[in-house]
């Protein structure tokens, strides 16, 4: 069977994209794939980034003309497209549609209605997207979470090491890497403690202002940031840090605003499978993924931060108990069980 996959988002290389590529993993085991894409290089780019294994898969260019990008879709059984908010008609004969945040939901209007007519299933990551798809329009969506790989390293001694990761951008759901560093150094100027943060993502595009912003923000601060983090190197770190620090949707309008909280959570789960304890701001995905108290915490003033690292940096008893639930929690975000549900979705 033939398969086709388009993001107009894959340079991108973050966590939607890697979520796609996770998509075309699971399939690549028993049909061809071919992903769109102007960067031939991008498959060695996103290996060494996200550590998956895309030799079998086939790289084209998105034909940018109309009538081209129909003569190429009617070849296709399946063809999947992350919507950036627009819809076209696809001649493939199943067609599948990825929303993935509530600011790419198509505009509930007259012509998408009928263009809609061409896209057999919608799917998304998390019931918090999969409730704000059915109100805006009034489709029901399928949940498909996004995998993780499960490690198998787990006796590296942990550190008093704090870590985040996302990207650095100032817009949609912002990661609050300035809020972060502000919150340590109240935490460091409460408490005479050793401990480091480490803040690991990509810049984007129009991101460098922010990252500046945070750059300064760390002065005099055992703050470190990696931006070109290997999946290796990632993975070292995550071994070896005690606790994960999320906060986006901190200080937002959530109500008016939704896109701003986290649309999923991935980067959590895989803090979880390394044995680091989620103490996360409580809206969006998140709080599918973690249970207040049983494997990890909520926080929703920097106090509260404050008071869950200190408390979990002070008490190992506490950390290792909420570690091994987090590491049991994460085996339910499985790439076996991913593949799994991907299948169950298309068949029904």
């Amino acid at each position: 069977m033939n398969v086709g996959i388009y993001d107009p988002y894959l340079h991108i290389l973050g966590g939607a994209e890697r979520y796609i590529l996770n998509i075309a993993c699971c399939l690549s085991q028993d049909h061809k794939i071919i992903l769109f894409s102007d960067n031939a290089k991008l498959l060695l780019e996103a290996e060494k980034k996200f550590g998956l294994k895309l030799g079998q898969i086939e790289v084209r260019t998105w034909p940018k003309d109309r009538s081209a990008r129909q003569h190429e879709l009617k070849e296709f059984d399946q063809f999947f497209y992350v919507t950036d908010g627009s819809l076209f008609f696809s001649p493939a004969k199943q067609n599948l549609l990825i929303i993935q945040s509530p600011d790419h939901i198509p505009a509930n209007n007259l012509t998408n209605k009928i263009k809609f007519l061409s896209w057999r299933k919608i799917i998304c990551y998390s019931e918090f997207m999969a409730e704000i798809i059915k109100k805006r329009l009034g489709k029901t969506a399928h949940t498909l979470f996004v995998p993780v790989a499960q490690t198998q390293n787990l006796h590296t001694a942990k550190e008093n090491l704090l870590i985040s990761v996302g990207r650095f951008f100032p817009h949609l759901h912002n990661k609050k890497q300035k809020e972060m560093v502000g919150i340590l150094r109240a935490l460091l100027k409460q408490e005479t403690i050793k401990v480091k943060l480490c803040l690991v993502g990509s810049v984007d595009p129009d991101g460098d202002a922010y990252f500046k912003q945070v750059t300064e923000e760390t002065a005099g601060l055992p703050v470190e940031i990696l931006i070109k983090a290997s999946a290796q190197t990632l993975n070292a770190l995550l071994d070896r840090a005690k606790i994960y620090w999320h906060a986006t949707g901190y200080g937002e309008d959530l109500v008016k605003h939704p896109e701003r909280a986290e649309h999923f959570g991935v980067s959590t789960i895989e803090a979880m499978a390394h044995g680091a304890v989620p103490i996360v701001f409580p809206a969006g995905g998140q709080l599918e993924i973690v249970n207040n108290g049983q494997n990890g915490f909520w926080w929703r003033t920097p106090q509260e931060l404050i008071k869950y690292t200190l408390e979990l940096l002070q008490n190992d008893k506490l950390r290792e108990k909420l570690a091994q639930a987090a590491q049991k929690s994460s085996a339910n975000y499985s790439e076996d069980k991913f593949c799994e549900k991907l299948h169950e979705i298309l068949k029904s």
